[in-house]
């Protein structure tokens, strides 16, 4: 297949309309398809059910860290993560693992 920087050949574009019980749509969407052929599968949370969850779905997880050393935390739930889902045999670079976090300026 030859790489074009053509996002869809307009004479294969239908339009269609959808009208159900909770919403409607009116095509066709115009954004590309995403790599994973899908929706972005994100989780939050870092109970161990939210992490056996995430390791076997998701493609990004967001999870914050408190304590005494969250940093340490953080890199704690980061390695669990990947060796979950080494287990599960996924390829732990396909998720994301992202942390918030929340900077104190000053005194409030």
């Amino acid at each position: 297949m030859t790489k074009t920087t053509t996002h869809a050949d307009y004479t294969k574009v239908r339009s269609f309309d959808y009208h159900g019980k909770y919403f409607r749509s009116r095509g066709p969407l115009n954004v590309s398809r995403s790599p994973q052929g899908r929706p972005v599968f994100c989780q939050a949370g870092n109970s161990p059910p939210g992490r056996a969850f995430g390791a076997r779905h998701a493609d990004t997880l967001i999870a914050a860290m408190a304590g005494d050393d969250p940093i340490a935390a953080a890199k704690e739930f980061r390695d669990d993560i990947r060796r979950r889902m080494i287990e599960n045999g996924r390829n732990p670079d396909d998720c994301k693992v992202l942390f918030p976090i929340l900077p104190v300026l000053a005194d409030t």
